[in-house]
């Protein structure tokens, strides 16, 4: 019989009035030691939730951060209308971030390679790649 069953069963005598004095004491420990649980619950999700907020100002941070650094550039930008970079920089800043291109292996040490960095190829640990013929 689970906990929570054995709990329900002692209120039920308790309810009829024939609960034993030992099945009082056993209900009001019952009932302590869920109370317990609800209050270790309660401070878990307390915790969760400093973290998450925690989280939310860093990430806004970074996102402010990230913003500034942008608008110090258009500032730079304005400023110099004589750079010859000017259009393709205020394109570029006024464009979504694009994804990065795929990356490939590079063949030699597979530390070395952006694609196999990372997996613990097995020895003798050598990028996969294509070999360049040797002369």
């Amino acid at each position: 019989m689970s906990d929570r069953e054995q709990l329900l069963h002692l209120v039920t005598r308790a309810r009829h009035g024939v609960a034993l004095d030992t099945e009082h004491d056993m209900l009001v420990a019952g009932i302590n030691a869920m109370a317990d649980r609800v209050a270790e619950a309660e401070q878990e999700v307390t915790g969760m939730a400093t973290a998450a907020a925690h989280l939310a100002t860093l990430v806004g941070k970074r996102a402010e951060q990230a913003e500034a650094a942008i608008e110090r550039v258009r500032a730079w930008a304005d400023q110099d209308l004589s750079y010859p970079m000017y259009p393709e920089l205020m394109h570029a800043l006024d464009q979504p971030q694009q994804p990065t291109t795929t990356a490939r292996h590079t063949g030699g040490n597979a530390e070395d390679c952006p694609v196999c960095r990372g997996t613990n190829r097995p020895y003798p640990f050598l990028c996969p790649a294509e070999q360049q013929p040797t002369a």
